[in-house]
């Protein structure tokens, strides 16, 4: 990403594409807060630079809120710092 700031300039649609990828990859790698914060940060410049009803925008605008959906779940469902253990009755 950061090479193609370099290259492309910060608000290129290509920066932005590679933006909401690193952000998909941190997930997928635990990574939760930083690619909250990523996603959040691509969402507000696609916004900016793209405009509010791109297919781009949109999609990343619907990634962000599924993924404050579950890190909200995620966290109501840990006590003391640790997952609360799920019984099936």
């Amino acid at each position: 990403m950061e090479t193609r700031k370099t290259k492309l300039g910060a608000d290129h649609p290509e920066t932005l594409t590679s933006m909401n990828n690193l952000a998909f990859t941190w997930k997928s790698l635990g990574r939760h807060a930083d690619a909250l914060t990523l996603m959040h940060s691509c969402v507000q410049a696609r916004q900016r630079i793209l405009g509010h009803r791109h297919p781009h925008t949109l999609s990343s605008m619907a990634t962000l809120d599924e993924w404050i959906t579950w890190h909200r779940r995620f966290r109501s469902r840990r006590v003391g710092g640790k997952p609360k253990l799920w019984r099936y009755k």
